[in-house]
């Protein structure tokens, strides 16, 4: 494992009564290739005048890099002087040193400064592991005297530490920071796949990558790229996940589509962004009403009474319905196009359903509204279905109703409700333990 180092110095850096201070411990035990070390304005003088830290830290390993950030804080008290700088330089780490563990040293400093570093192991976006470093003796350690840069002769007490003794063992320790920091953004990626934001969670667990497990990361990856649709995407998680079958339960290829569809519109009702929702479950609704026109017409098709113009709609050949379909002149002969409301009068003339309606009702009631919606730019609000006697969830259970009669037989209802089963995978996910 490749290390570096971000630190801050304090009273007891760099070596304190015949030991190393906390910073030059974990310099020893995990042998950093590059240190970067926060200075206050006095710690900034001290390095300029003697340099006791750099040197500390090349006496131990002599090729380390080091970088030192001076900065003019003169009260080492204040925490909100630090936060800010902290989170600033742990980025500019994490760029400089992409392939590298970021060691956050959090026993150096004042109090404040412990806290501040602690805090950016628990909510910053880049992962980092935090070392703590216990005193010589396990206990506070106020009665031992500091390392004084002007009189002491650093060489003499780096040669002499008991901390270079064979025996002598390492005081650092991880603490369960991480493990808070693994709660958080875990209950902050439950939250956004509640809302079904799923932009959100994979940016989340992208950035958390270490702290979960593969499946957890892969199912995330998968509904997110679902939801863009990158059908080519979701299908490589899914079969990395062992879970294409299941995932992907349909074969036949129009089916496929039509569900897919429907779960993309669906995910926009459940998100609130109704006037997309509309749209696209208008748009199923026009393409639903297609497929079962050309269906009931039998040989020929809907070509038989009508013609693609070149926007890719459909323009009534009268002379054709006439010679195909005489039966369907009553109910077209003062049309141009064969829009879905013409569709659904062709449907019950033709007794599509048993009960003697087409099934699209609801929707064509809705005709005008989606005019104005695709022609004035008016944005559609649940009271505007409110008005129309109906509501999105009936419009919802309306195609669903539909596109299982039409294509019934290729589908089982589970895959309407795709992304709820996935976001219970994913929950269940993210308690997994990741394998080191």
């Amino acid at each position: 494992m490749k290390y570096v180092l971000f630190s801050a110095v304090g009273a007891s850096d760099p070596v304190r009564g015949s030991y190393d201070g906390p910073m030059l411990h974990v310099v020893r035990h995990y042998r950093p290739y590059k240190v970067y070390l926060i200075l206050t304005a006095a710690m900034a003088q001290k390095e300029r005048d003697t340099s006791c830290y750099s040197r500390a830290i090349l006496y131990l390993l002599p090729d380390c890099e080091i970088d030192l950030i001076f900065t003019e804080i003169e009260n080492a008290a204040d925490f909100d002087a630090f936060h800010d700088l902290f989170s600033h330089n742990i980025s500019r780490i994490r760029k400089e040193n992409p392939d590298a563990s970021i060691l956050l040293n959090l026993s150096s400093g004042t109090p404040q400064m412990k806290q501040a570093m602690s805090l950016e192991v628990i909510s910053h976006h880049v992962i980092t592991t935090p070392v703590q470093v216990s005193t010589p003796a396990g206990k506070v350690n106020s009665d031992i005297p500091h390392y004084c840069a002007q009189k002491d002769d650093l060489e003499y007490e780096l040669e002499n530490l008991m901390d270079n003794l064979a025996e002598a063992s390492s005081r650092c320790s991880e603490p369960g920071l991480v493990g808070q920091r693994k709660n958080i953004v875990k209950n902050q990626i439950r939250d956004q796949i509640s809302k079904w934001g799923y932009v959100g969670a994979y940016i989340l667990i992208c950035d958390n990558a270490p702290l979960f497990a593969e499946r957890a990361k892969l199912l995330v990856e998968h509904a997110y790229l679902r939801s863009l649709p990158d059908e080519k995407g979701a299908r490589v998680a899914a079969r990395k996940l062992g879970l294409h079958d299941e995932l992907y339960p349909i074969r036949d290829a129009v089916a496929h589509n039509v569900c897919e569809y429907f779960l993309l519109t669906s995910l926009r009702l459940k998100r609130g962004e109704i006037t997309d929702f509309f749209l696209r479950a208008y748009t199923l609704a026009e393409y639903l009403s297609e497929v079962e026109v050309d269906r009931a017409l039998g040989v020929g098709g809907i070509e038989s009474i009508a013609r693609k113009t070149s926007s890719g709609g459909w323009e009534i050949d009268h002379l054709k319905a006439a010679r195909n379909h005489p039966n369907l002149l009553p109910v077209i002969e003062n049309q141009k196009y064969l829009n879905i409301k013409e569709r659904e009068a062709i449907l019950i003339k033709l007794e599509a359903r048993q009960n003697g309606l087409s099934g699209y009702e609801k929707i064509t009631t809705l005709y005008k509204l989606r005019n104005n919606c695709t022609h004035s730019l008016q944005s559609v609000s649940v009271a505007h279905f409110t008005k129309e006697g109906t509501s999105a969830k009936e419009l919802m259970q309306t195609l669903q109703n539909l596109i299982l009669s039409i294509f019934g037989r290729h589908i089982k209802p589970p895959i309407f409700d795709t992304f709820t089963r996935l976001n219970a995978l994913i929950s269940q996910a993210l308690d997994d333990t990741p394998k080191n």
